[in-house]
Formats: C-alpha cells, sequence, structure tokens
C-alpha cells in the first residue's frame, strides 16, 4: 500500500525532481513550490511545500543549483539552492530565451526555444554553475520538451513523438524512435 500527500496550495502543472533529493515545480499561475530533502526522505502523511518568491512556468533543478523559465520564456538562475534549503536567495537573469529548461543530475542544463530548437549551456560546473553561453543541439526535428539522464537527451516533437538521443557519442548521435 502506498501513501499519497498533496500539495495543498493547488495543482502542480510542473514537477521536477532532479535536485539533491529535493523536488521543485510551478503550478498554473507560476507559483514557484520545492519541498527540502527531508520531506523526500522520510514518510510524511502532508508535503511541507515551500513557496519561492518568483513567477516561473518551468523551474528544475540539479545538482549545481536551478534553473527557470518565465511567461515571457526569460531564463533565470536561483542562486543558493541547497537540499535542506530549496527556496535559495536570489534570482540571476540568464542570457536566452527558451519555453522549458531541464537540468539532468549530472548538472547538465537543456532548454527548447519557441522555434522548437534544442539548446545545451556550456561548461556548467559546482564552481561555475550558470556559465556563460548556451550550444545549439544538432537534432533533426523541431520539438517542445527535453530531458537528459545517463548520456541520453530525450525528446517530445511538437506531434508527440517521443527521441532519445545518445549523447556519449558527440560526432554522430545514435536516435532512438520510442512509440
Amino acid at each position: 500500500m502506498s501513501s499519497c500527500a498533496l500539495l495543498p496550495t493547488g495543482l502542480l502543472k510542473q514537477i521536477d525532481a532532479g535536485g539533491n533529493k529535493f523536488l521543485s515545480g510551478a503550478n498554473s499561475n507560476d507559483d514557484i513550490f520545492c519541498l527540502n530533502q527531508d520531506a523526500t526522505t522520510s514518510p510524511v502523511t502532508s508535503l511541507p511545500y515551500v513557496h519561492i518568491d518568483g513567477k516561473l512556468k518551468h523551474y528544475a533543478c540539479g545538482p549545481f543549483g536551478c534553473w527557470g523559465v518565465n511567461s515571457a520564456n526569460e531564463i533565470y538562475y536561483h542562486n543558493q539552492m541547497t537540499p535542506n534549503a530549496c527556496q535559495g536567495t536570489s534570482w540571476t537573469r540568464v542570457d536566452g530565451s527558451l519555453i522549458m529548461v531541464e537540468v539532468g543530475t549530472d548538472g547538465s542544463v537543456f532548454g527548447v526555444n519557441a522555434d522548437g530548437s534544442v539548446y545545451k549551456r556550456v561548461g556548467i560546473c559546482p564552481k561555475n554553475p550558470r556559465r556563460t553561453s548556451w550550444i545549439q543541439i544538432d537534432v533533426c526535428n523541431s520539438f517542445k520538451y527535453v530531458s537528459h539522464d545517463s548520456g541520453f537527451l530525450w525528446l517530445i516533437s511538437h506531434n508527440g513523438m517521443s527521441l532519445g538521443v545518445n549523447m556519449l557519442i558527440p560526432c554522430c548521435p545514435i536516435c532512438y524512435k520510442a512509440n
């Protein structure tokens, strides 16, 4: 038997579990929430979500920090996030324009822009978690969603087709079409 706990302030439209054992997400009003590590690693009957200042339509976290996109497709990095203080301290505007952002468990940051092009943030590391530039990933279609883990980039196209790209072979990615 499993138990479920619901977010008391409304339904999430987007959720991310890529942080260091904490959850993050946004609701239909673009309100941002996170759940500290202690609540995700212990049995609880209700989830003590923390409200984060700001408005984002998409919010994703990884081991080096959290990234978000607002309704104007502006990109932000959330400073000083920790597993026990997921609310962070402040926001830094990042160059570019995306409709969504994804942070892999290895800290890699990917995003999709309004044209459906896929981008990767170059050189992310613990000492410089934002770095300074994006590179476009050469994939053979237009996409609306991206996820990344274990060397694979997973994409959803505008017509609903899902695709996996092996990023471990940089010269010639291998594509896997999922039915």
